[in-house]
């Protein structure tokens, strides 16, 4: 059931309140829906679902074409979603877009049986989600080392901010010459600012999960799940 009224983001505190923000606006898709306000929130969400969710054309398409930022609160560029849709623009062999079979909950609550399209990795002969590990923090620390990420702190949390663009270009710039700007190299990237905190948790689907957390002191986090 794909519910673009009542389905969390589970993407955390700040998508949340975007999305009951007054007059907020949000795609429909079957993964990596958007809540957006402002002037171009009906641009951004009025996307065809049919569509993959990183096609041209889709809300992440448009938001290339605006020039946005990517705000990394708190977590490193694991949690980042733009490098799928730089993977995506690459044509990565190892994912693949496939159709879902899905039931919509419209706003005024008809459903409608439909096809959306996903992106996700390809089976691995191993049977694991991914055949090699993948690693975003390498791409971000280029990123970093070529002066196009800001970084600072909002209490304990380190916060990453770039251009979309930025990181498009240089996927599209290097992985002709490098299928492996993706994946993990024998040990994986340790930024230069932030330290890295992990902590197991139950997702706001019910599912189990660990969380990556960037933050400048690991024992001063506050675990509301312990008060």
């Amino acid at each position: 059931m794909i519910d673009p009224v009542n389905d969390k983001s589970e993407m955390g505190a700040i998508s949340e309140a975007i999305r009951h923000f007054p007059g907020a606006k949000r795609s429909i898709a079957y993964r990596h829906s958007f809540s957006a306000v402002g002037k171009h929130a009906e641009l951004i969400t009025n996307v065809d679902p049919a569509i993959s969710v990183f096609d041209l054309r889709s809300a992440f398409g448009k938001m290339l074409a605006l020039d946005t930022k990517v705000v990394l609160a708190g977590v490193t560029y694991v949690n980042s979603t733009s490098h799928h849709f730089g993977q995506y623009l690459a044509q990565v062999p190892d994912r693949h877009t496939i159709e879902r079979q899905v039931t919509l909950r419209h706003p005024d609550g008809t459903l409608e049986e439909r096809m959306m399209m996903d992106y996700q990795p390809r089976p691995t002969t191993s049977g694991d989600y991914y055949e090699f590990p993948y690693d975003f923090n390498k791409l971000g620390l280029w990123l970093e080392q070529a002066g196009k990420v800001q970084i600072s702190t909002i209490g304990n949390a380190v916060i990453r901010s770039f251009r979309m663009r930025d990181l498009i270009e240089l996927v599209l710039m290097k992985y002709p010459a490098d299928q492996w700007i993706f994946f993990q190299d024998a040990e994986p990237v340790d930024l230069p600012f932030g330290k890295n905190a992990t902590r197991d948790y139950i997702d706001e689907a019910g599912r189990e999960d660990t969380a990556i957390w960037a933050v400048v002191d690991p024992d001063a986090i506050c675990d509301r799940s312990k008060s």
